[in-house]
């Protein structure tokens, strides 16, 4: 009875509840990691872009307080 039951009313069998459950989980594991990883990566870059732009304007401050600089009356 419970078997016809199930049927007519379109609920799936127990087994295929626990398998979706165990997938939602599995899901939900590997998208945490990735977005972990992908943090992760971001606070890397954020990071390495900082240095490049102190590099930068270190280049810059040096260009204009250089002699040639002064000389000339560069500035930007």
């Amino acid at each position: 009875m419970a078997q016809s039951t199930r049927q007519t009313f379109g609920v799936p069998p127990q087994g295929v509840l626990f398998e979706s459950s165990d997938k939602v989980a599995r899901l939900s594991e590997a998208r945490y990691a990735c977005e972990t990883r992908l943090w992760e990566l971001e606070q890397q870059f954020e990071v390495k872009a900082a240095k490049v732009r102190e590099e930068y304007l270190a280049a810059v401050l040096e260009i204009h307080d250089s002699p040639e600089a002064k000389m000339t009356g560069v500035t930007h």
